[in-house]
């Protein structure tokens, strides 16, 4: 695309005016310009910039081949859409999509102001508030280094350096090196070639998917399919396109990549027909987090170093936290963002709590400390923390949304009495996070979740109304659907319209368990037991250990006059969660 084109000379001539410190190897010349800072969110990779002088964060993308923007931020900067060129069609995980264009009248990034940027419009709006992509046509304008464990990435621009290591940073550490395939104007990703259980696979270096993933038709080929020994369900994955496909873990013996060899591990294993030709493994933003990486454009060569913990599986333990790292405030929330990504709580608790002592009044701090403590079930901690947040300011309702999760963890446990104290609680912090949440945040997902969790149907569905109106576009809509048609069907009221939500959400989301066990509350509640039974059966096949689909079969195994099955299921729901009668009998269904 021309737009393409003129944008990367707009960046070569930005790098030109940015100060830069050199490193020197004889004559070649490393020039490096000043770092940006990078912050790990949901496992994306989030950096600062301005559009149309507003301040946005863009997730850094290296599988995405131009720089694109969310359709909810294209509508929030209200910029004009137009069509993309004829034939072009952004492919990904989940199917492909038609792009629209659209073009901001200044884009700052780096430090500096470029005008009329253009940016495609696709994808499915961002739950870290990310309002679009860096992509491809940014990253291959120089040099880019990406050391997200330290939470920096760099352009760099070598000088006189030939074919010479570009590892600069390296010291006595092993250096991985991998040649780049050339790009070209239908693979412009950068793609390479590895070895995986002796078996040939090549590879795609994506900073965009969270979690590396093998192909289904490379993980059949290479007898690590759905069927094959040790290969297991691991739920949906998502991606470009507004469904949802079947993923798998699969046991990897050992992956041999640009000199290092990774063994024991696990990869995910999803349908990837896009690739089909191109890419059978993606090397993902856990392979980034465990590894220095230099993309050498230069020389179409990707260097990398090991930084530390798991590559793939993460989220194992890793053992006692190591001393938290000196440095300013944000490098102390980078860090500890890092390390919460990899799932190494002790050592992010521990780099957040430096960074509040530093830092006593920022409100941001004790709500990412929290969410941490969340992710570790310590939901007593949690509360404190946000407590201290909202003292810090009120109404912050990332903190509210925290402190109604932390009681409604914490109730689980509780006394009857206790119980209701903290969902009227958590119901309050809902009700005031509704009141100051943005009608558009991608957010309004999660309190409709909430809400219909505390029994609070009506903020529940003005939630779910609210982002259904404004991200009809994204994947995650029949999750919306499905949450709002518990809503309705919890607060018995517009069971038909429930009905319409749940129908809609099955037929993308075929089989689920927890959509088949709102419809089935639905039948409940309209008094069709045969048709409530046949879903709970549907549901409890796919997933017999559900506590919520199991009491609700009883209900309806009561009503059709099953007594023993009945009080079974009963006792067994109230055995995986003794929550559960509590759940029911607060919409009114108890035995």
């Amino acid at each position: 695309m021309r737009a393409r084109s003129g944008l990367g000379t707009t960046i070569f001539t930005l790098l030109a005016l940015l100060s830069a410190h050199t490193a020197w190897a004889a004559r070649c010349q490393i020039v490096r310009y000043p770092s940006i800072p990078v912050t790990l969110k949901d496992m994306q990779a989030l950096i600062p910039a301005k559009l149309n002088g507003q301040p946005i964060v863009l997730a850094v993308d290296s599988g995405a081949f131009y720089s694109s923007l969310y359709p909810q931020w294209a509508r929030r900067l209200r910029l004009t859409r137009l069509f993309a060129p004829p034939g072009m069609f952004i492919r990904g995980v989940g199917g492909e999509t038609e792009p629209q264009l659209v073009s901001a009248h200044t884009f700052t990034f780096v430090h500096q102001r470029l005008h009329d940027v253009q940016f495609l419009v696709a994808g499915n709006d961002s739950p870290s508030h990310a309002a679009g992509l860096l992509g491809d046509n940014l990253l291959r304008v120089a040099d880019v280094e990406f050391d997200f464990a330290k939470g920096f990435m760099r352009f760099i621009k070598p000088v006189h350096c030939g074919h010479l290591s570009l590892a600069y940073w390296a010291g006595s550490r092993p250096v991985g090196m991998l040649r780049l395939n050339p790009p070209t104007a239908r693979t412009p990703q950068f793609i390479g070639s590895a070895q995986l259980d002796g078996q040939p696979v090549t590879v795609m270096f994506d900073t965009g998917a969270a979690r590396s993933a093998l192909s289904l038709a490379a993980a059949e080929r290479l007898h690590l399919g759905p069927g094959d020994p040790g290969v297991k369900a691991a739920g949906r994955a998502g991606g470009i396109a507004h469904r949802f496909v079947n993923a798998w873990s699969a046991p990897v013996a050992k992956l041999q990549i640009g000199g290092e060899t990774i063994e024991h591990t696990h990869l995910m294993v999803i349908p990837m027909p896009a690739f089909s030709g191109t890419a059978d493994l993606v090397l993902g933003a856990d392979f980034f987090l465990a590894h220095h990486v230099y993309i050498a454009n230069s020389q179409n060569r990707i260097y990398f170093t090991y930084s530390g913990g798991p590559v793939f599986a993460l989220g194992q333990p890793t053992g006692t936290p190591a001393a938290a790292p000196s440095g300013t405030t944000a490098e102390l929330i980078r860090s500890a963002m890092a390390a919460r990504a990899r799932g190494e709580y002790p050592q992010a608790l521990a780099d957040f709590s430096r960074a509040c002592a530093l830092a006593p009044t920022r409100a941001r701090c004790f709500v990412y400390r929290g969410q941490t403590e969340l992710d570790a079930q310590q939901p007593a901690r949690a509360l404190a923390d946000f407590n201290t947040a909202l003292r810090l300011q009120p109404g912050h309702y990332p903190a509210l949304l925290g402190r109604a999760t932390a009681r409604l963890a914490l109730r689980e446990s509780a006394a009857t009495s206790a119980w209701t104290t903290l969902t009227t609680a958590a119901s309050t912090d809902l009700a005031a996070a509704s009141a100051v949440m943005p009608a558009d945040s991608v957010t309004q997902m999660t309190l409709g979740l909430l809400a219909d969790q505390a029994g609070a149907f009506a903020l529940a569905e003005h939630a779910f109304d609210a982002w259904i109106r404004h991200h009809g576009e994204d994947a995650g809509l029949p999750y919306a659907w499905n949450g709002r048609c518990w809503a309705l069907a919890a607060a018995d009221r517009h069971l038909h319209r429930a009905l319409r939500d749940c129908n809609r959400a099955l037929h993308r989301l075929p089989g689920s368990t927890p959509v088949l066990n709102s419809r089935a509350l639905v039948y409940l509640r309209l008094g069709r037991w045969r048709r409530a039974l046949r879903d709970y059966d549907q549901a409890l096949r796919a997933h017999p250990h559900r506590p919520l689909p199991l009491y609700g079969r009883g209900l309806a195994e009561r009503h059709l006059g099953q007594t023993a099955a009945a009080q079974a299921d009963f006792a067994a729901a109230e055995k995986l969660h003794p929550d559960v009668a509590r759940r029911y009998a607060q919409i009114g269904l108890a035995p």
